[in-house]
């Protein structure tokens, strides 16, 4: 039966099939199943070709205040228009009428520290929280409550009902390392102190995302905040300090500790600006996803 011409030797389809093409052509002998493919593909990779050497030159911003003009905020994704860019009439239209205008979900950057790497053998020490939205920091301190002052330092038990109490204001929870470390350390002493549970938040931890979607040397905060170049510096962690606050009470040590982990959430927050991209979806488990 004969189906019309080959579309590329133009000789007859004689065979059988659905073909627009001979495998071989019995007739010329051309391949023509291959010069096909060859000029398919050949199509396909013009048509998804980025752009070409015109094509860069027509992104070229024109002249004039567009190249002028402050970004408000982050940087635009893309080029965006000329009109969205004129900075002077957008503040034109602010209202400044003097009222805070709060964020529907309030979020909790914190760190804690710890007398150990696990609730059995040790307790919290400090804890830095700051609220978001509107702004607020808390610092709690374990020589600050009367259960230290009276020489029995095991009972953590009002820091940490404080400590939740503050968390449960936050609608979402950040921290370095928050699902390994800080959440199951704070969860153990609520059960073992028989503290009611905090319903579980949205969580964002920059560790498991660094673990996830990248690769550095360490995924330690100290030395990711250095291979990002963080200016936030995060003091060592000098083993003597907690020695000395755990077994002698030492003040010295406490306040060593206390400023260990301010430093520790500060640079939380810069840390948080920089991978924030990277967090596409949130959920309780770390948002690494």
């Amino acid at each position: 039966m004969n189906r019309g011409p080959c579309e590329i030797c133009s000789c007859p389809l004689t065979s059988r099939g659905t073909g627009k093409v001979h495998a071989l052509c019995p007739l010329c002998g051309r391949d023509c199943r291959n010069e096909f493919a060859k000029a398919k593909n050949s199509e396909i990779k013009k048509r998804h070709t980025f752009r070409d050497s015109q094509d860069v030159t027509d992104l070229t911003p024109p002249p004039g205040n567009f190249d002028k003009a402050k970004p408000l905020g982050r940087k635009p994704f893309g080029r965006p228009a000329a009109d969205l860019r004129n900075t002077a009439r957008i503040e034109s239209f602010r209202i400044d009428d003097g009222k805070e205008v709060l964020h529907p979900f309030r979020t909790a950057y914190f760190d804690i520290e710890a007398g150990g790497l696990n609730a059995s053998f040790s307790r919290i020490l400090t804890c830095v929280i700051y609220l978001t939205d509107p702004s607020e920091k808390f610092g709690f301190r374990a020589d600050h409550y009367d259960s230290w002052k009276r020489g029995q330092r095991s009972d953590d038990s009002e820091m940490i009902a404080d400590i939740f109490a503050v968390l449960e204001i936050a609608d979402m929870w950040i921290g370095h390392n928050l699902m390994r470390y800080d959440i199951p350390m704070l969860n153990a002493r609520a059960m073992a102190l028989r503290l009611p549970s905090v319903v579980p938040r949205e969580v964002v931890d920059p560790c498991m995302v660094l673990r996830r979607k990248a690769r550095f040397a360490s995924n330690a905060q100290g030395s990711v905040a250095q291979d990002l170049g963080l200016t936030t510096e995060k003091t060592p962690v000098d083993h003597q300090y907690w020695v000395a606050a755990v077994y002698d009470g030492s003040v010295e040590a406490m306040n060593y500790i206390y400023d260990h982990c301010v430093h520790d959430v500060e640079q939380l927050v810069e840390e948080v600006e920089v991978i924030r991209g990277w967090v596409k979806k949130l959920d309780h488990f770390g948002s690494y996803r």
